[in-house]
């Protein structure tokens, strides 16, 4: 993991970026092509913004594999998809 502005970038795969970034209330996964900084193509929200939440974000992030249509585990609510 590799800390970044608003949170952490997690991993790198498949030609995807895989974040979890920092909001006012929860913790969100967000996706972007690979080496793009200007935007995310999707994210979900994970609810609450405690280390545990952060932590359960963290762990889907890692375990999430297919970028080019899936979704994470656990999340509460999807912030968009524009894949």
């Amino acid at each position: 993991m590799k800390q970044v502005d608003g949170g952490w970038l997690v991993k790198t795969e498949a030609g995807w970026d895989v974040y979890v970034l920092a909001m006012i209330y929860n913790w969100r996964i967000a996706i972007s092509r690979e080496g793009d900084v200007h935007g995310y193509e999707a994210a979900w929200c994970y609810q609450g913004n405690g280390i545990d939440t952060f932590a359960q974000a963290v762990v889907a992030a890692q375990d999430f594999h297919d970028l080019d249509h899936g979704e994470p585990v656990g999340y509460f609510k999807c912030a968009g998809d524009r894949r």
